[in-house]
């Protein structure tokens, strides 16, 4: 839920430098003034401003992302990212340091910036600005549904809080649909997670459009990510079976209960997905130390914990991430991310199989394999906790071994010598000693009488705002960027090609089978996105 509206406008050259801002903001406070709102609004050292609306009732994250890029539609200079994203995006607020030099500086006095954080806006103030965008809004909509509906699915206003005849969805389902997270002591797989939502959306009252249109816009992301390991033509019919089967145990439920276990639609095992992930993980952690330290088997290191991730993401253990996915999971390139995943298949003893080569705009398919051998040390294991990382963006700027040397002082959680990091991580004691000097100078970890630890401030948030010191995600950022740009060079390619074929040009594409190999699934809204973090 969002409960202050975050406004980022950015003097960039590209978009008018700070004169521009200036205009922006000025149509922005004039919106909300008419709307009957309050705001807080800073300047940073750059020219950059910040408008804050602090909200008295929470609205749902996609109706405060949908507001927030329609008001961006109206004013260039307004950076969206902020809001889109339920589990990240940051903001410097004021007083804090820029990374130019200087703070953030209020353009109002204190008290009153107190008093509007204080007794922040109604929901009547914001009402009035979302119909005021209307237009705006429309358009962001538009945007989204660029792509042609598959048959059969018909668009639904899912702008606002899901509400039929007086009956909400669970704050919990709502979340689970959202950003794909959910309640692991309930739900023991994704399939049951998935259906959970399913379940609690029909005894609210939501129809099979309404589920899609959600998906197909972008307002439930995580949905949409538990059905990617379905082949897209699939997709559909496979939420329609489960459609079904909510209905069913919907309708059969005289109270609906958003913490009822609910059927699973995969069967199998009763172990879940996270805990076979978990065990490939032991497994992992018996020869991960003795992989080596070079350079190379660093990067295999890292790529087997990024092919963990996204199976965690996915909540299975087979997945089908591209190599441009998970080069940028690890920091690498595509072509390194292809050639290592052919090494670690090829090893006598993988960790890592190959189920089904990719074809087209499909990735090659994996699966999570515990040796035999490995099978009794892995379960003899306590599973590790917490959130499973491949190479979080600031370490490509600080380094690998520094990366690892992070995770196990994360991992450990108490003060350790540099003896018990060096054989959890695998590394030499003089590549640990340089890794802790390294995180020291960036006060991520402390020392004191031989002993080591995280430091209090060295939280995802703070390894975030580094990584945006140090420019590491505008490097991310132009390396999705221009992934993207060959995937759409790809799949012109392809379309030409089987344009080709259908018009008796071309009789057999047998010989382009090396670019296959090279190809990953396109960015649709059905796909689930590894986000290196």
């Amino acid at each position: 839920m969002c409960r202050t509206l975050c406004l980022d406008f950015d003097a960039k050259p590209a978009t008018g430098g700070e004169p521009a801002v200036l205009s922006d903001v000025h149509t922005t406070t004039g919106l909300l003034h008419a709307a009957g709102a309050s705001w807080i609004r800073d300047r940073s050292p750059s020219g950059g401003r910040h408008v804050y609306v602090p909200l008295r009732e929470p609205v749902p994250f996609h109706v405060a992302r949908e507001l927030v890029e329609a008001l961006a539609i109206a004013c260039p200079t307004l950076d969206p990212s902020p809001h889109r994203s339920i589990i990240s995006g940051c903001i410097r607020t004021p007083g804090s340091v820029h990374r130019a030099g200087g703070h953030q500086q209020l353009e109002m006095g204190l008290e009153d910036a107190v008093a509007v954080a204080t007794h922040r806006n109604g929901q009547d103030a914001f009402d009035r600005l979302w119909e005021e965008l209307s237009e705006h809004r429309a358009m962001v909509r538009a945007h989204r549904y660029e792509e042609a509906e598959p048959d059969g699915v018909v668009s639904a206003d899912a702008s606002g809080p899901v509400a039929v005849s007086g009956r909400t969805m669970s704050t919990e389902m709502l979340r689970t649909a959202t950003d794909g997270t959910w309640n692991h002591t309930r739900y023991a797989s994704a399939s049951e997670a998935r259906q959970a939502v399913l379940v609690n959306a029909a005894g609210s009252g939501l129809g099979l459009v309404d589920i899609q249109a959600r998906i197909l816009n972008g307002v439930w992301p995580g949905l949409a990510q538990f059905y990617s390991r379905y082949s897209p033509t699939h997709r559909q019919a496979a939420l329609r079976r489960d459609w079904v089967e909510a209905q069913r145990f919907a309708t059969q439920s005289p109270v609906r209960k958003s913490n009822t276990s609910q059927p699973s639609t995969q069967g199998g095992p009763s172990i879940s997905a996270s805990q076979q992930v978990r065990t490939w993980l032991n497994a992992l952690k018996v020869v991960d130390t003795r992989m080596g330290s070079d350079r190379n088997s660093l990067t295999k290191r890292l790529l087997l914990r990024a092919v963990a991730e996204a199976c965690m993401k996915t909540g299975d253990v087979v997945v089908a991430f591209g190599v441009r996915a998970l080069a940028v999971a690890i920091g690498s390139d595509a072509s390194t991310v292809s050639r290592h995943l052919r090494e670690l298949v090829q090893d006598p003893e993988p960790l890592l199989a190959l189920i089904q080569k990719g074809h087209g705009t499909e990735a090659d398919t994996y699966r999570l394999v515990v040796p035999d051998h490995l099978e009794q040390a892995a379960a003899a294991r306590s599973w590790r906790p917490g959130k499973i990382h491949a190479l979080r963006p600031v370490f490509r700027s600080l380094g690998m071994p520094e990366a690892l040397v992070f995770e196990a002082l994360e991992m450990l959680g108490t003060s350790v010598p540099v003896k018990t990091l060096v054989q959890e991580s695998g590394l030499s004691r003089t590549a640990v000693n340089d890794a802790l000097n390294v995180l020291a100078s960036w006060r991520l970890c402390t020392g004191s009488a031989g002993l080591w630890s995280l430091s209090p401030t060295a939280s995802d948030a703070n390894l975030e705002a580094l990584a945006e010191q140090l420019g590491v995600l505008e490097q991310v950022s132009q390396q999705v960027a221009r992934y993207r740009a060959e995937r759409a060079v790809w799949h012109s390619w392809l379309a030409a090609r089987a344009a080709a074929q259908s018009a008796g040009y071309i009789d057999d594409l047998g010989h382009a089978s090396l670019l296959w190999e090279l190809v990953e699934p396109p960015p649709d809204p059905w796909e689930s996105t590894l986000v290196p973090g």
